[in-house]
């Protein structure tokens, strides 16, 4: 005659410690739950990688056609690069971005949109210098930052996951450009190499510097990568991306 065998599947965790012996309910939950994870994470991740990843940019003003970069009007004086002399609080500087308008002649409070996907990462409500920052992860696993600056009425907060059809706030009105001025007539648009340093924007002196900390936003809308391999696990390895700002984008 057969011997009865005991069945194990869908034994709960009392029982089954009669087939470990020695070994604590507590150790066997969580050798199940960390073979769960090492089985699911990776794939969660792949998802949330493929999901976040930023392959479409576009400029951030309704241009006509947002995804020409030609379509949009940035004066000499708002090129990147250009000096910025001294005044009030702040020292010389060279620009760190473009100072962007929708065509020739400026529109008093037009929408402002993101421009790429992304999840917010600082929103700074300063009157003249309201700004909103988000950060973008791009397929070969480099995160840049875009601030949008001159801005109101921001209708984002930090967190937030944005993409090329979120509007995040408008340029001044009239009323706000009698108030800060008219020099204010523009979007300033920048994207932060790998870190967000706010101070950055309006302390940098040399060409060298603004370019080790910022992308150029027209060479960067002619070049960004369109396609990548997603290789998160290579990106961690290399320390390609900060992994608490990697994981804190994807999810």
């Amino acid at each position: 005659m057969q011997s009865a065998r005991p069945a194990v599947r869908g034994l709960q965790a009392p029982e089954i410690m009669r087939f470990l012996p020695g070994l604590k309910v507590s150790v066997v939950l969580a050798v199940f739950f960390a073979s769960g994870i090492s089985f699911l994470l990776p794939r969660v991740i792949d998802s949330r990688v493929k999901a976040s990843a930023a392959y479409v940019w576009d400029l951030p003003l309704e241009t006509g056609d947002r995804s020409d970069w030609k379509s949009s009007v940035t004066r000499d004086k708002g090129a990147f690069l250009a000096d910025r002399a001294a005044y009030e609080h702040m020292a010389a500087h060279l620009h760190t971005g473009v100072d962007l308008q929708s065509g020739r002649t400026p529109k008093p409070a037009e929408p402002v949109y993101a421009a790429a996907k992304g999840k917010v990462y600082d929103v700074k409500i300063q009157g003249a210098g309201t700004r909103v920052t988000i950060a973008h992860l791009l397929p070969t696993g480099e995160i840049v930052y875009s601030s949008y600056i001159h801005i109101a009425d921001v209708r984002v907060k930090r967190g937030m996951r944005v993409d090329v059809s979120t509007l995040i706030g408008r340029t001044f009105n009239r009323q706000e450009l009698k108030k800060y001025g008219a020099y204010y007539d523009h979007l300033h648009f920048q994207l932060h190499r790998r870190a967000f340093v706010p101070s950055d924007t309006i302390s940098l002196k040399t060409a060298g510097e603004v370019t080790e900390r910022f992308y150029d936003p027209a060479v960067f809308f002619e070049n960004y990568p369109k396609e990548g391999d997603l290789n998160w696990l290579k990106w961690l390895e290399k320390r390609q991306v900060p992994f608490r700002q990697f994981l804190w984008l994807i999810f």
